[in-house]
C-alpha cells in the first residue's frame, strides 16, 4: 500500500489531534519544529501578504494569540505522543532540514517505512512558498482574496489551480514593498516577541538604520521639542539582556561558551542555561557555576523547545542565543545592544 500524507498546521490545535486519533488512530505524525520567533514572523508575513491585517508586526501576537499557541511545542507535544504513542510521533527540527536536507529526508523515509531516495538536484536550500513582498495594490489584493475564497467555497479547484499557473495570484498578492530582511532566510527575521506574546527582541535586532542612513531610536528615547512630563521620567541607563544557552550533552564544550559570555565587555546580562535532558555530566558542570547562571532543567525536547523554555524563564527586555558549542567575541553584546540616547 502506498503511504499517503498531509502537510498541515494543526499542531497547536488539540481538537485536531482528537479528530485524527478518532478517525485514523494508526497514523504516524511528523512534527518539524521551527524557531518560535521565526515562525511568528513567517505567519505575520503570510497575513500581510494576503491582506488579512494592515497592522505592523508588534501587536499581532496579542491580537491573534493562536500564532503564539502553535509555537508552544513543549505544551502540545506530550498530547500528540499520548494519543498516538511516542513511537508514532517523530520530532524534527527545521534547522536540520536547512543544514542537511538528505539526512532529514532519510529520517522521514525510515520513519514512514519507505525506501530512501536522494534529494532532487537543485532542491536543497530551495524555499517553497516563501513570502518576501507585500501586494502592490492592497485594495485589489483584498478583492482577489475574497474571489479566491469564493472559488474554494464552490470547490472550483480547477479554476483556482488554473489561475495559480497563469500567475494571477502572484500578480495579485505580490510585487509591492519588500519585507525587512527579505534578502535572507527567515531565521534572521526581527525577534521582537517571546513565546508568551510579550515584547522582546534579540540583542541584535533593535537598532536598525533608517532609510536616510541614520540610526533610528525608539520613540520613547527621542527628545521632545518642548518640555513635558514624559521627558522628565528618567530612563534606565541600559537595557538588560538574557543570554539563553540550550545544552544537550554539552559537558565538554559548555564551559567555553560560558567563558565567552563572562568575558563580554557589556556586563548587564543574565544567563539562562536550559539543560535539555542531558545524559552526560552537563548538570554537574552547570551547577558548578552557582548563582552566576540560572539553570532550567527539562526532559529532552529539542533545540527549539529548549530555547522557548529559556525565553519563558528570562527576565530581561532583550534575549540573545548562544549554543553550547559556540563562543562569542568579547564585544558581541556591546555591539548589538542599543545604548540609551
Amino acid at each position: 500500500m502506498r503511504p499517503v500524507g498531509e502537510v498541515n498546521p494543526y499542531f497547536g490545535f488539540p481538537e485536531a489531534a482528537e479528530r485524527i486519533a478518532a478517525h485514523i488512530p494508526q497514523c504516524k505524525i511528523i512534527c518539524t519544529f521551527r524557531n518560535p520567533v521565526e515562525r511568528i514572523y513567517s505567519a505575520y508575513k503570510l497575513w500581510r501578504h494576503y491582506t488579512l491585517t494592515p497592522r505592523p508586526a508588534r501587536p499581532i501576537p496579542r491580537k491573534v494569540p493562536q500564532i503564539i499557541e502553535v509555537t508552544r511545542y513543549a505544551k502540545h507535544l506530550p498530547d500528540w505522543r499520548a494519543r498516538f504513542g511516542a513511537d508514532r510521533v517523530l520530532v524534527l527540527l527545521n534547522d536540520d532540514l536547512r543544514d542537511d536536507p538528505q539526512a532529514y529526508l532519510d529520517r522521514v523515509c525510515d520513519f514512514i517505512g519507505i525506501a530512501r531516495y536522494p534529494v532532487p538536484a537543485g532542491a536543497a536550500g530551495e524555499l517553497i512558498n516563501s513570502i518576501n513582498d507585500l501586494p502592490r495594490f492592497p485594495r485589489f489584493a483584498r478583492k482577489a482574496r475574497h474571489f479566491m475564497h469564493w472559488l474554494e467555497e464552490k470547490q472550483a479547484y480547477s479554476i483556482t489551480n488554473f489561475l495559480e499557473r497563469a500567475g494571477v495570484w502572484r500578480f495579485s498578492f505580490g510585487g509591492g514593498p519588500k519585507f525587512p530582511l527579505s534578502g535572507s532566510s527567515d531565521r534572521s527575521a526581527p525577534s521582537r516577541f517571546d513565546a508568551s506574546g510579550n515584547r522582546r527582541a534579540r540583542a541584535d535586532a533593535r537598532s536598525r538604520p533608517s532609510r536616510c542612513g541614520k540610526s533610528c531610536a525608539p520613540k520613547a528615547a527621542r527628545q521632545p521639542s518642548r518640555p513635558s512630563r514624559r521627558a522628565q521620567v528618567e530612563q534606565p541607563p541600559m537595557a538588560r539582556v538574557s543570554v539563553i544557552l540550550p545544552v544537550f550533552n554539552g559537558a565538554s564544550t559548555v564551559g567555553r561558551a560560558l567563558a565567552s559570555v563572562f568575558a563580554q565587555t557589556f556586563t548587564d546580562y543574565e544567563i539562562v542555561a536550559v539543560n535539555d535532558g542531558s545524559t552526560d555530566d552537563t548538570a554537574s558542570v552547570l551547577s558548578g557555576y552557582g548563582d552566576r547562571i540560572r539553570v532550567v532543567t527539562q526532559s529532552n525536547r529539542g533545540l527549539s523547545a529548549a530555547r522557548n523554555a529559556g525565553i519563558h524563564a528570562s527576565q530581561s527586555d532583550y534575549v540573545a542565543f548562544i549554543d553550547d558549542d559556540d563562543e562569542w567575541m568579547p564585544e558581541k553584546l556591546a555591539r548589538c545592544v542599543p545604548h540609551p540616547r
